[in-house]
């Protein structure tokens, strides 16, 4: 499946199963199981990626310019595309988890921790 297709499709994935994407790519890449795998994993998720965007949101939101390029950056489907291809670049998750925060970010409003002025 193509970048832009995936995209597409994630558009139209409710916040939770997004949020549940980034939880498994990001869990799966730090202790390589999959949160299913271990025990007694109690997972806030929402929590969980709020503390890691915080982590990330000055490379994200200064550095790459995110406002800047969300303006620039007309089609929302190409701005998922560049922030996921951003996100996967500086944390290394893979295409799915990657194109889950962009999503998470452009249609969930998580995005506001970059305080753009729309």
């Amino acid at each position: 499946m193509e970048q832009s297709e995936i995209v597409a499709a994630y558009l139209n994935e409710p916040q939770e199963k997004l949020l549940g994407r980034w939880y498994e790519e990001t869990y799966r890449q730090t202790f390589g199981i999959a949160p299913a795998q271990a025990t007694g994993v109690a997972a806030d998720m929402k929590k969980s990626f709020d503390g890691w965007l915080h982590k990330i949101s000055h490379l994200l939101c200064v550095d790459w310019k995110y406002c800047e390029k969300k303006k620039n950056i007309g089609q929302k489907a190409k701005f998922v595309a560049s922030v996921s291809d951003f996100i996967a670049s500086l944390t290394g998750l893979p295409t799915h988890g990657a194109i889950s925060v962009a999503v998470l970010l452009v249609e969930y409003g998580y995005d506001a921790t970059c305080h753009c002025s729309d």
